[in-house]
This record gives structure tokens, C-alpha cells and sequence, in this order.
């Protein structure tokens, strides 16, 4: 969900998300956007259906390199490639203030500064949810803050600064312990399968 934050602010308009086509300026379809939101959901494109709507969308264009981008992020497969990128800026802004984000192909030039600031007012709803997530498993559980004898992080949105600070606040910095960040998850599913099975 980060990286398509990341998509959606910082790339989208290279592959046209501000275009307009045809007599009347219509801006391209939403649901291209919506898709492009999700690396898998953008090989979904690769269709005949999808390269006739490029057709219809090139009359009258207001911005061909774009529409050019956008038919090169889909039909050569391109989606996982620049979501990886994605993911190695979204990871290096948890050390460093800002990192560059470049992903040259076929039709397609991107260079974008993002900045450590930026990456976490695009992800501040998300922010909010976690916050009220926390807050409705402590109801649930009936139980309050203060009882809670330490919090284990996992994954790697555990790593991002913000989210660390929203959790230390919270619970207080000396209760926070870091499991294992890309292994545990995996290995708590083994033991609960071990368990069912």
C-alpha cells in the first residue's frame, strides 16, 4: 500500500494520469490509474481490449510521451520492475532524508527526488489507521497502554521511521522489540500451520 502511494504521487503523471484526449479534453480513464496502483494488477492490462483503448486514447492526445510510457509499463511487463524500484527508495528513506528514484526503458525517462518529509504526508491516512487500529485492539482486548509489557515489531513497515515514533509514543521507546523484520511473519504462519495440521 506504501509503494502505491509512492506510484500514485511521485509517477503516475509520466504515464499520462493528467492527459487529456479527444474533441472535448477527457482526461484518461481513472481505472487505468486505479490499476496501475498495484504491480500485479498492471500485467491484468496486457490485453487487446486495453491496446485498442491506447488507440482511442492517442487521438487528439495532449501528452504522447506519456501515452507512450504507459503502453511500454504495460505491454513489456514492466509493472514488476518498477515497483521493485520502488520498493528500494521506499526502503532507503527509512536511513536516509531523500533518495532518487530511476527507472529508464523502453518510452520511459523517470527521475524523481523523493524526500523522507514526502514519503510520510503521502502515507499520513495510513498513519491514522494504524493509530486506530491500535486503539480498537486495546478496547477489544479490554485491556489499557500502560498494562502492555512490550510491543514486537515485524515487517518491514516496522522499519519507517514515522511508524517507529508513532509506536514508541505510544507504548514508550524501551518497550519496543524488533523481531526478526522479514522472517518472522513467515515463520509464525509455519508454527500455527504446524499446529492446525
Amino acid at each position: 500500500m506504501f509503494n502505491s502511494e509512492i506510484f500514485d504521487t511521485c509517477l503516475s503523471e509520466y504515464f499520462g494520469k493528467s492527459a487529456t484526449f479527444g474533441d472535448n479534453k477527457l482526461v484518461f480513464p481513472p481505472s487505468i490509474y486505479q490499476k496501475l496502483r498495484n504491480w500485479y494488477a498492471i500485467s491484468m492490462l496486457k490485453t487487446r481490449k486495453f491496446s485498442n483503448t491506447i488507440d482511442s486514447l492517442g487521438y487528439k492526445c495532449s501528452d504522447r510521451v506519456a501515452l507512450k510510457a504507459l503502453q511500454s509499463l504495460v505491454f513489456n511487463s514492466l509493472g514488476f520492475s518498477i515497483y521493485q524500484e520502488i520498493d528500494g527508495v521506499k526502503k532507503q528513506l527509512s536511513y536516509k532524508e531523500k533518495e532518487g528514484l530511476i527507472f529508464k526503458a523502453k518510452d520511459i525517462d523517470i527521475v524523481e527526488i523523493i524526500s523522507r518529509a514526502g514519503f510520510e504526508k503521502m502515507i499520513s491516512l495510513y498513519l491514522e489507521d494504524i493509530e486506530k487500529g491500535i486503539s480498537s485492539v486495546l478496547n477489544t482486548a479490554g485491556i489499557k497502554k500502560e498494562e502492555i509489557d512490550f510491543v514486537v515489531t515485524t515487517g518491514g513497515s516496522s522499519l519507517i521511521p514515522v511508524v517507529k515514533l508513532l509506536l514508541e509514543e505510544k507504548f514508550r521507546k524501551e518497550k519496543i522489540k524488533c523481531a526478526e523484520v522479514f522472517t518472522s511473519v513467515a515463520r509464525g504462519l509455519a508454527l500455527r500451520a504446524e499446529e492446525l495440521f
